[in-house]
């Protein structure tokens, strides 16, 4: 997270209670509190990304009629608690955005898909967006100075990636159907996060409700990273249950990595 949000402290905040109120899908109170808080930290998209993610996890939970259930009144309780600030941002944004923003703003600071290379090769393009940077230079209309993209870097550690694929070979597992879901969310929002090097990014743009208020595709990436610790965390029991494959399929990741 520290890696990808340097450049936006309220982001960065409202990320931090994202996790707390996926922790518990069927927790009224915890939902609604933490999502209150994500709006009161400043960032609208965060109560339009967690009520998606939560709803994504309440489907696959085994009690799905009471997850759902309290999803929904969890937020609610969010909407309610954090009137006093989502009231005037609604207003703001019918003002000063009425239809959304345009979709060439919408699309700025897309993800190049080749700055995937960084998942396993961090700064591998020099300093970020400079004037010899391999992808393109990034400069301001107005100032002519040369500034960074919004998410500054996408490394996780080589670690983890192994761990969220041995998650997804589990063939028999009660959590195979969450961890599932949580590959599908992740691949999405990794497309989405593409922005105008994908054509997903203009449908989504023009069909998913409330797509068109928000700026900035690089910001699904922290839904990947999310989904990706998730999965790395359920991989990584599978891993101590057969060391030897997983030594073995790891040795041969480094191997193919130092080619």
């Amino acid at each position: 997270f520290v890696s990808q949000l340097v450049g936006s402290g309220t982001y960065a905040v409202r990320a931090a209670w994202l996790g707390w109120a996926l922790s518990a899908p069927t927790s009224v109170p915890r939902i609604g509190v933490c999502v209150a808080l994500m709006v009161l930290d400043g960032d609208p998209e965060a109560t339009w990304l967690a009520g998606a993610l939560l709803a994504v996890e309440a489907a696959t939970h085994p009690e799905r009629r009471r997850a759902l259930g309290a999803v929904a009144d969890g937020l609610v309780l969010a909407v309610a608690l954090a009137a006093v600030q989502l009231g005037p941002a609604l207003e703001v944004a019918r003002v000063g955005r009425p239809g959304g923003v345009p979709f060439a703003d919408a699309a700025h600071f897309s993800f190049p898909p080749l700055r995937l290379v960084e998942l396993v090769w961090p700064g591998a393009f020099g300093p970020r967006y400079g004037a010899d940077w391999l992808l393109h230079a990034l400069y301001d209309e107005g100032s002519g100075a040369a500034y960074e993209p919004w998410s500054a870097g996408i490394y996780v550690g080589l670690a983890r990636p192994l761990f969220a694929l041995a998650a997804l070979v589990r063939r028999r597992d009660p959590a195979r159907r969450r961890d599932l879901a949580l590959a599908a969310v992740a691949a999405v929002a990794l497309l989405v996060a593409f922005g105008r090097y994908t054509p997903l990014f203009a449908a989504w743009f023009r069909f998913v409700p409330g797509a068109r208020l928000f700026r900035y595709p690089e910001k699904y990436l922290l839904i990947t990273t999310l989904c990706g610790c998730a999965l790395a965390a359920s991989g990584l029991a599978r891993v101590v249950e057969r060391p030897r494959r997983a030594l073995a399929a790891g040795t041969a990741f480094v191997a193919l990595l130092a080619l």
